[in-house]
């Protein structure tokens, strides 16, 4: 004869696994939300036409004096989200600098100052850079000139964003101004004798399209 005592007890054994089996279901943890995707900075390619490096620098400890440089590349990534985590990297050709006088172009291109051909090109790499305002950062960077790297400082400017059309593209609009001391470089010419001052001033207008 069955037992009725091990009936119930089997009974009651499905009954409880069952119902374990149940409450698993029931409190599974809910699947994982998708991770929200985190927006890529938009990489630019500095268009070189539209943009402008200027450098001032003191002559005979009386006038500013003024010059340009004719050709920059580089590139930037901006995160219009996070500017903070933007970079710029630029690259100036020391060959193209203009004064506005042939010859003191050829004696700026030589070892008393830029030595290009040696030294073709004058770079500048961000390291930071530090909301100051609604459109200005401060600019922490590497600038290597004279096959030389130390750290500076920009002011930057965001002077806009747009598409500008088929002629001109989508474009980011930038403006960066510094102020180093040659002589960190090993560029001393003029400065023992007061002709030309050691602080230089470096203005770069920069257009950029994106990519």
């Amino acid at each position: 004869m069955k037992c009725f005592a091990c009936s119930i007890l089997g009974a009651a054994s499905v009954v409880a696994v069952v119902g374990i089996g149940a409450a698993t279901v029931g409190f599974a943890p809910a699947p994982a939300a998708p991770a929200e995707k985190v927006a890529a900075a938009t990489a630019f390619e500095v268009d070189t036409v539209h943009s402008a490096v200027v450098f001032k620098i003191q002559h005979a400890g009386v006038s500013n004096f003024y010059g340009t440089f004719a050709k920059t590349t580089g590139t930037v990534n901006w995160d219009s989200a996070k500017p903070e985590a933007s970079t710029i990297t630029i690259a100036i050709d020391a060959e193209s600098i203009s004064s506005g006088n042939a010859k003191r172009d050829q004696h700026l291109r030589n070892p008393d100052f830029f030595n290009a051909k040696e030294f073709p090109q004058i770079t500048f790499k961000s390291t930071g850079m530090k909301k100051t305002g609604e459109k200005t950062f401060e600019l922490a960077g590497e600038l290597t000139l004279l096959g030389k790297t130390k750290p500076v400082t920009a002011t930057l400017v965001w002077t806009g964003e747009k598409d500008a059309g088929p002629q001109f593209g989508y474009r980011i609009g930038l403006d960066a101004t510094f102020t180093i001391k040659r002589s960190d470089f090993g560029m001393t010419y003029g400065v023992a004798q007061g002709s030309l001052s050691d602080e230089v001033t470096i203005m770069a207008g920069l257009a950029a399209v994106r990519k």
